[in-house]
């Protein structure tokens, strides 16, 4: 192709396309210039400043808006609060209206339109003075439109839709939000119980009708803060319960309000059983809210309540009251460790018979340092833990360490954290004179008294938290059994996978599954519990210098391979506490445990299959 021709073909490509984009540029144009034409008003949103929507037989809702655009209901209440984001999308519909066919240019039976009693009426002011007022009437016979008119001007037709954007009633277009924002963070909570006097028989000393009692009350730095709890008595909170008693009151909506409730009493207002103030991080300004007696009809279903300053009565969802304690401290926080233990870098453990320290990793696996041990029990230190976490204190008190024998307690235990925590101190010492409890410090340093049952749980040693698995391999891989059961020794070898009696030589084995139970017993070999961790040992004391059974396991992994022996595991006599429970040693393994008798039984079971040859 020659090059003339080829810039001819491109100059061609370039006009069509300029055509395709201006004819694309002049029908988007037209759609806008149509568009106009069929607007009703001539303002823009931004510029109206009144509204007012009456809707047949309901009182008409007006509302403001402020040069800085924030809403304000002046009808039927000025106290009622302006759902502002709906009000704006009326406010937006509204300018945006739509003649979408003129009928009649001057309509004279208004009747026959609806018109003599509309359905909706809307008026608008704007900021430059005009004013507007729209009526609507019935559906037309396509049910697509509706009739309307502006003022005395020409019957037209409206898009349903567009009729329905500005069809809001006052439920709608009042902000039933509970607090003053929703998205705001709540700083402080008080709350007290009011004496009203209603359902309750005489009693010594009443009261004022009206009179508050005690007044609880949580706060927080910021968003991000803990709560503590600062009246009637300071110390932590406790966190899950203020956080869902405040998710509850800052995303709580009112409903079936009474915007002229008459006599309060009627819904246990006057007095109200209970206010409420918040704060936020917002306007700042305390928030009141009263709350009265459940709705007794059973028509609405909830708790009738009430927010200073406002006329309206509404119904709230009762739950609220399941998370409103009953006492004054039911908002602190009980545990005596408040912090999360995920944090938690190493444990110092002192009692009077007793003392250790355990160390995290950075993998998060625990060690005991302190007497060193190399087998530390994860399951162990993790239970520890969660029993130390749970500990909760059922009443507290005020006074010095000394007053309560924790200035020398039975148990000290130092918590250090990650970073620049500062250590945290729990003590705990009997209560000389209620068995039933000890006495305890909280993290905080405050004072309470817990469980003794409880606190039992934390009484321990190093030895607690030594691993209890003392044998463990490949039951595949086993090869040799050697062990020496009550005398007589006894040898098996696995050939060409079966196993046979090496020793003695004149015996044989009966039945397969019997040193498969027997394996089964050994893999693996868990301790019930740790006697003594550390060396010299006095084997006469258990049992172990002439035991019951003394047991090698061999295996290999690879037919080509070195045999490794494991063992032994030498088992004695019966523990004084229990006689289903014996103790045992294993080489490799510093100290004695205990294992339970199943694994004589399984001993014995096997040689039940040692026949003669």
């Amino acid at each position: 192709m020659k090059i003339k021709s080829t810039v001819l073909l491109a100059v061609l490509l370039v006009l069509l396309c300029a055509g395709y984009w201006a004819a694309q540029q002049w029908g988007q144009h037209a759609q806008r210039e149509a568009v106009e034409r069929k607007r009703v008003f001539a303002f823009e949103a931004e510029a109206v400043r009144f509204l007012e929507i009456e809707r047949i037989d309901e009182k008409p809702t007006a509302a403001t808006r402020s040069e800085t655009g924030s809403w304000t209901i002046t009808e039927p209440n000025p106290t009622i609060p302006a759902f502002a984001k709906l009000w704006e999308r009326v406010a937006q519909h509204l300018a945006m209206l739509s003649n979408e066919r003129t009928i009649v240019e001057h309509p004279e039976d208004l009747a026959q339109y609806g018109l003599d009693r509309p359905v909706l009426t809307v008026c608008v002011e704007t900021r430059d003075g005009a004013a507007a007022t729209l009526s609507f009437g019935y559906l037309e016979p396509t049910q697509i439109f509706r009739y309307a008119r502006c003022g005395e001007g020409p019957l037209f037709l409206v898009h349903a839709d567009q009729f329905y954007e500005l069809d809001r009633p006052l439920s709608l277009l009042r902000d039933t939000a509970i607090v003053d924002d929703p998205e705001a963070s709540i700083l402080r909570l008080e709350f007290a119980r009011i004496w009203t006097g209603r359902g309750v028989e005489a009693i010594e000393d009443v009261p004022g009708i009206g009179e508050e009692s005690v007044v609880v009350a949580v706060e927080r730095a910021d968003a991000h803060a803990p709560w503590a709890l600062i009246q009637p008595v300071a110390g932590p909170a406790d966190q899950a319960a203020v956080a869902a008693l405040v998710k509850e009151l800052q995303f709580a909506v009112g409903r079936a309000y009474i915007d002229s409730p008459g006599p309060l009493a009627d819904y246990g207002l006057d007095p109200p059983n209970l206010r409420i103030t918040l704060q936020d991080d917002g306007l700042g300004r305390a928030q009141n809210l009263f709350l009265g007696e459940l709705d007794s009809t059973g028509e609405v279903g909830g708790l009738y309540a009430k927010r200073e300053g406002r006329g309206a009565v509404f119904i709230m969802d009762a739950n609220i009251m399941t998370l409103i304690p009953e006492t004054p401290t039911g908002l602190r926080e009980r545990h005596l460790l408040t912090r999360q233990v995920s944090g938690i870098r190493s444990l110092e453990y002192r009692s009077r018979e007793a003392a250790f320290v355990l160390e995290k990793a950075d993998s998060g696996s625990w060690r005991m340092v302190q007497p060193e041990q190399d087998d530390t029990d994860q399951a162990a230190v993790s239970g520890f833990l969660s029993a130390l976490k749970s500990l909760e204190g059922q009443a507290f008190f005020e006074g010095d360490l000394a007053a309560f024998g924790l200035d020398a307690p039975a148990v000290a235990i130092t918590l250090t954290y990650e970073g620049e925590a500062p250590p945290a101190f729990i003590r705990l010492t009997p209560n000389p004179e209620q068995p039933l409890y000890y006495y305890g410090t909280q993290d905080t340093g405050h004072i309470a008294q817990v469980y003794t049952n409880q606190v039992e749980r934390l009484l321990v040693d190093a030895n607690t938290f030594r691993s209890r698995e003392l044998l463990r391999f490949v039951k595949a891989h086993a090869v040799r059994l050697e062990f020496e059961f009550e005398g007589t020794a006894y040898a098996l070898d696995k050939v060409h996978g079966k196993w046979l009696v090496t020793d003695p030589p004149d015996k044989t084995l009966a039945n397969q599954a019997d040193v498969e139970t027997l394996l089964d017993a050994l893999n693996p070999l868990h301790a019930s519990s740790a006697v003594q961790a550390d060396p010299p040992l006095d084997p006469g004391a258990y049992g172990l210098d002439s035991p019951l059974l003394r047991l090698f396991v061999s295996t290999r992994a690879d037919p080509a391979g070195a045999e490794i022996r494991l063992g032994p595991v030498t088992v004695g006599q019966s523990t004084a506490e229990n006689s289903q429970w014996r103790y045992a040693a294993v080489g490799g393994r510093d100290g004695v445990f205990t294992v339970r008798q199943d694994l004589i039984e399984a001993v014995r079971e096997a040689l039940r299959g040692v026949t003669e040859r």
